[in-house]
């Protein structure tokens, strides 16, 4: 997998898991205007962990 296929990847593994973008944001400590940006493979500043 390269990065460009990272942001579907992202979408699909969360759909799977029946979680919101709220959801997500909640438990990762981040925005879900966040969870947005890196479901569209924009990762500014983004840290290896919560990737």
């Amino acid at each position: 997998m390269n990065l460009h296929q990272l942001g579907k990847t992202l979408i699909a593994y969360r759909i799977y898991l029946g979680m919101s973008q709220q959801d997500l944001a909640e438990r990762l400590g981040v925005s879900p205007s966040q969870v947005s940006r890196d479901e569209r493979n924009e990762y500014y500043g983004a840290r290896l962990e919560r990737l």
